[in-house]
C-alpha cells in the first residue's frame, strides 16, 4: 500500500499544473474534527468522502479532484475514537451524511450532490458499515481499497437500515457481517494476497450480497497505475446521478409545466379512486421512510407524487413561493392522472412546512384537499436546509401551530412516535378544530413500521362512522 501512495504522488507531481489549480482548505465538523477539503478547479461534478489514515489521503484526494470531485478527507482514527465516546450505538452513516450536507452548504454548491464513500486501511470497513446502515439514496456507492471486517470501536454499531455486526476479540473490536443486499453499489478492490481480507475472504464475505463486486488484478497484486485508474473509474461510474424512477403504470405525465421541480411519480393503474397524495420528504431527501411510506400508500391504491425536500429547499424558499410550486405540481397531476381530490402528506421537515404551504394554496385547490397528514412534525419550520440544523441547533424557525390553526378546521392528522412526544407538535393540537392526533410506537422513524403509518393515513380518509 505504501508503494501505491508513493507512485501516485509521483504521477501527480508530473501533472503539477492541474494540482496547482485546485483549492485546498479545511473545516471542522462534529465528531470528525479537522477535515481537509480539496476543491477541483472547475465546479464540482461529484463529492467523495475519503476515509483513510492521517497521511494517506493527500495523493488520492488530488487524483479524485482532478476528475471533478469535491474531496473531503477524514482521519478515520480520530473519527472512530470520537464515535466511541457516544452513548448507545454508533451511527456513522448519519455523521457522514451530515458532513456532506454541511460542507456543500458551507462551500456554496448550488445543488446537493450525494457522495461516494472511498475507504482504505481502517476506513474500508467503516465505509461498508455506513452504506449498510444508511437508507436508500444517502450515498451513491462505496469503493474500498482492501477490506478488514474488524474495527477498533469500543461501542457497537447501530443496525440502522440493516447492518449486521458482532463483538469480537473479547469485546474489544466490532466485526461487521455480510448483509443480503445493499442499497447502493460496493466495489471492493483487493490483492490476491495481503493483510486483512485477501481475495478469498473478500469473495466469501460478498458472495451472497446483492450490490457488491470484488475486483482483483489478474497477476495477484495491483500495479499502482492500474489500481489508481480502476479506483478513479469506479468513482466516476458511481458519482453519476441515478436516473429517476420510471413509472410502470398510468400514462406518463407531460413534464413541461412542472420542469425544475424535484418530483417522483408513483402512479397506480387507472381505476375508480379519485384521490392522489403529495408527499413532502424530510431533510434527507427521497430516502428511507419517505420512499417506503410512499410505497406503502401506493400499495393501498393511492397514487403518490413525491417531493424531494433536500433538493428543493437546498436554497432559501418562501412559503408563498413553495405554495405556488406545489399548486403548479398538483394542478398538473390532478389533470394528468385524472383525479379530483388531494391528500397532503409531510414527513419531518416536510410536515413542519406543510401547514404553511396548505394555507397559501388558492381557495379552489385548498377546497380539493381532503386531509393534511403530518408525520413526525416538530414545533418550528424553516424553508431551507440550514447549516444550524446539521449541527443540532435551530435556525430562525417559524412556529407551526399558528399555521395549523390558520387552516380553519381543515382535517389534519398528526402522527408521532411515543419516544419523541416532548419534541412533537402533535400534543399541542388537541384543541385545534379539525385536528386529530395519533401516537404510535417508536421514535422519528416509527421503528420502521411504515405500513402502520400508511394505514393510519388511509383510515383517516374513511367517512365518519365507516367500518
Amino acid at each position: 500500500m505504501k508503494t501505491f501512495w508513493l507512485v501516485l504522488s509521483l504521477l501527480l507531481a508530473l501533472g503539477g499544473s492541474a494540482s496547482e489549480a485546485m483549492e485546498k482548505s479545511s473545516l471542522s465538523f462534529g465528531r470528525f474534527g479537522r477535515v481537509e477539503v480539496l476543491r477541483p478547479s472547475d465546479a464540482p461534478r461529484g463529492v467523495a468522502l475519503l476515509l483513510t489514515g492521517p497521511d494517506a489521503s493527500g495523493p488520492l484526494a488530488k487524483a479524485l479532484a482532478s476528475r471533478g470531485a469535491l474531496v473531503l478527507s477524514i482521519d478515520t482514527t480520530v473519527f472512530l475514537k470520537r464515535l466511541a465516546q457516544g452513548q448507545g450505538c454508533a451511527y456513522p452513516a448519519g455523521d457522514l451524511e451530515a458532513l456532506s450536507q454541511f460542507s456543500q452548504k458551507e462551500l456554496g454548491l448550488p445543488e446537493y450532490l450525494h457522495p461516494v464513500l472511498i475507504g482504505s486501511q481502517g476506513g474500508a470497513a467503516l465505509a461498508y458499515a455506513a452504506l449498510a446502515q444508511s437508507p436508500e439514496n444517502t450515498f451513491r456507492g462505496v469503493v474500498t481499497l482492501g477490506f478488514d471486517a474488524e474495527l477498533p470501536l469500543a461501542i457497537p454499531l447501530c443496525r440502522g437500515n440493516g447492518l449486521a455486526r458482532a463483538r469480537t476479540r473479547g469485546g474489544v473490536l466490532e466485526r461487521v457481517k455480510p448483509v443480503s443486499a445493499l442499497n447502493a453499489p460496493w466495489r471492493l478492490m483487493v490483492d490476491g494476497q495481503g493483510k486483512g481480507q485477501g481475495l478469498a475472504e473478500a469473495r466469501a464475505f460478498t458472495q451472497q450480497m446483492q450490490g457488491a463486486q470484488v475486483i482483483a488484478p489478474p497477476e495477484g497484486t495491483w500495479p499502482p497505475e492500474a489500481r489508481l485508474g480502476t479506483l478513479l473509474q469506479f468513482y466516476e461510474d458511481l458519482s453519476q446521478p441515478r436516473p429517476p424512477p420510471t413509472p410502470s403504470a398510468a400514462p406518463p405525465a407531460k413534464l413541461e409545466s412542472v420542469s425544475g421541480l424535484p418530483l417522483i411519480e408513483l402512479p397506480t393503474p387507472p381505476g375508480p379512486a379519485d384521490t392522489l397524495a403529495l408527499l413532502l420528504s424530510g431533510d434527507g431527501g427521497w430516502a428511507g421512510i419517505d420512499k417506503h411510506l410512499a410505497e406503502a400508500l401506493n400499495a393501498q391504491g393511492l397514487p403518490v407524487l413525491g417531493w424531494d425536500s433536500l433538493r428543493y429547499f437546498w436554497k432559501r424558499r418562501t412559503p408563498e413561493e413553495t405554495a405556488r410550486d406545489v399548486e403548479r405540481a398538483l394542478t398538473h397531476y390532478l389533470d394528468t392522472w385524472g383525479k379530483q381530490k388531494v391528500v397532503l402528506v409531510g414527513y419531518s421537515r416536510g410536515a413542519d412546512l406543510l401547514p404553511a404551504i396548505t394555507a397559501r394554496l388558492s381557495p379552489a385547490l385548498r377546497e380539493r384537499v381532503i386531509l393534511v397528514a403530518l408525520v413526525a412534525p416538530g414545533k418550528g419550520a424553516e424553508f431551507e436546509v440550514h447549516i444550524t440544523d446539521l449541527l443540532g441547533g435551530g435556525g430562525n424557525d417559524a412556529a407551526v401551530l399558528p399555521e395549523v390553526e390558520a387552516l380553519e378546521g381543515k382535517p389534519v392528522l398528526c402522527l408521532y412516535g411515543d419516544a419523541e412526544a416532548a419534541e412533537s407538535l402533535c400534543p399541542l393540537l388537541t384543541k385545534v378544530p379539525g385536528a386529530k392526533t395519533l401516537m404510535l410506537k417508536g421514535g422519528h422513524h416509527f421503528d420502521g413500521d411504515y405500513a402502520r403509518v400508511a394505514r393510519a393515513i388511509i383510515a383517516a380518509l374513511a367517512p365518519e362512522g365507516a367500518p
